[in-house]
C-alpha cells in the first residue's frame, strides 16, 4: 500500500517505520558484491578482511543503501520516489550478524509543485551494535481517485 500525506498526518508525527531484519550470510555478501561489481575482498572474504584489521567480512555501502531503500519501500509503497538518501557508516555490519533497519518520519515537506515529501531518520544495527545512521527524503504517492 502506498502512503499518502493525509494518511501520515492522521497518524501524527513522528511515525515509526517497521523494523526489517535479515541474516548477513556469506552467500548474501558474495551475491551483493557481484551485483554491484564491488570486488573489494574485505566485503566477501573473511580471511582477507581479518588481514586488513576487521573481525570478518562486512557489508559494503551499496548493501546499506539497498537495505535502507527496502525499508523505505516497505513503508511508503512502490509508487513513492526516493528523492535523497544520505548516511554515515559508524561500524561494520559483520558477516554472520543479523542486520536490522528502521526509522521514523521526522517531518513532512511540501514542495513548490505541491507534492509531499516525508523526511525520514534511519538507522541500521548489526546485532546490538549501531552501524549506520541516515536520513532520506521520500516523495509520497499522489492521492488518486479525486
Amino acid at each position: 500500500m502506498d502512503r499518502t500525506a493525509s494518511q501520515l498526518a492522521a497518524l501524527g508525527l513522528p511515525v515509526q517505520l517497521p523494523v526489517l531484519a535479515l541474516r548477513l550470510t556469506l552467500q548474501r555478501l558474495v551475491m551483493e558484491a557481484g551485483a554491484n561489481r564491488d570486488f573489494a575482498p574485505s566485503h566477501h572474504d573473511p580471511d582477507y578482511a581479518r588481514l586488513r584489521g576487521a573481525d570478518t567480512a562486512y557489508a559494503n555501502p551499496d548493501f546499506v543503501a539497498g537495505f535502507f531503500e527496502r525499508v523505505l519501500r516497505e513503508y511508503a509503497g512502490p509508487a513513492s520516489v526516493l528523492v535523497d538518501l544520505q548516511f554515515r557508516l559508524k561500524r561494520h555490519a559483520l558477516l554472520g550478524s543479523t542486520i536490522r533497519a528502521g526509522g521514523q518520519v521526522a517531518f513532512l515537506e511540501t514542495g513548490p509543485d505541491g507534492q509531499v515529501v516525508a523526511v525520514i531518520d534511519l538507522w541500521q544495527r548489526s546485532d546490538d551494535t549501531l552501524t549506520v545512521v541516515g536520513r532520506a527524503r521520500v516523495r509520497l504517492a499522489a492521492v488518486t481517485g479525486r
